[in-house]
């Protein structure tokens, strides 16, 4: 069973409000992305997104809510850009994580969802983890994907999924309780982004006017 099976097979062991909690630790962790590489009302919007996701975790049945900041998602400026040599190419990779977080409230297999939420975010990561590596050859040409290291920011990604996945399957938490530490988890990735941003910036070349 590869690492995306095994994922898959643990979302599935989740409740409702558990599926939704990971989604919105995935979403939020990105923050900083967009705050960075997106239009500033952009970053507002993703902002307020992440928080209607933290409050209705709990909401029985799909949310309106939620449905709302998946619509607007795919109507801002950064969501159909595709030319990866330009900085809102990576504010509309982290809107498309958002996406799937709200698919988790409204789309019709939950469990997926938070999968594509959970991999979208360590794919990302893994793109800034490419700039900041000293041989990333090492990293993004092995002999066989299941081979391939993971880059710093994309393993704290990833470890934090699965640590998620052993602390609430592991033991009794109030929806209060799981929605805090997955707060806290959430704040602790975006802080490492926020850290390396600036440096990929400059790498790149990229100013903002």
């Amino acid at each position: 069973m590869n690492h995306d099976d095994e994922l898959l097979e643990r979302i599935q062991l989740l409740n409702e409000p558990m599926r939704r909690c990971m989604a919105a630790m995935s979403a939020s962790s990105l923050k900083p992305v967009v705050y960075g590489f997106g239009e500033q009302a952009t970053a507002a919007f993703f902002a307020e997104g992440t928080e209607i996701l933290w409050r209705e975790v709990g909401h029985l049945g799909a949310s309106e809510n939620v449905r709302r900041v998946l619509e607007t998602t795919m109507s801002l400026p950064e969501s159909n850009e595709d030319d990866s040599n330009k900085p809102s190419y990576y504010a509309m990779r982290a809107l498309a994580i958002l996406y799937y977080a709200c698919e988790v409230w409204v789309g019709g297999d939950s469990a997926r969802a938070v999968l594509d939420a959970s991999l979208g975010a360590s794919e990302l990561c893994s793109c800034f983890d490419y700039y900041l590596l000293d041989d990333p050859i090492r990293f993004y040409t092995p002999d066989s994907l299941e081979s391939r290291q993971k880059g710093p920011l994309e393993s704290q990604q990833t470890s934090c999924q699965l640590r998620f996945l052993e602390v609430i399957l592991g033991s009794e938490q109030t929806e209060e309780s799981m929605v805090e530490w997955a707060k806290t988890k959430a704040k602790n990735l975006a802080g490492d982004l926020e850290r390396v941003l600036p440096d990929i910036s400059r790498m790149r070349g990229w100013v903002r006017s």
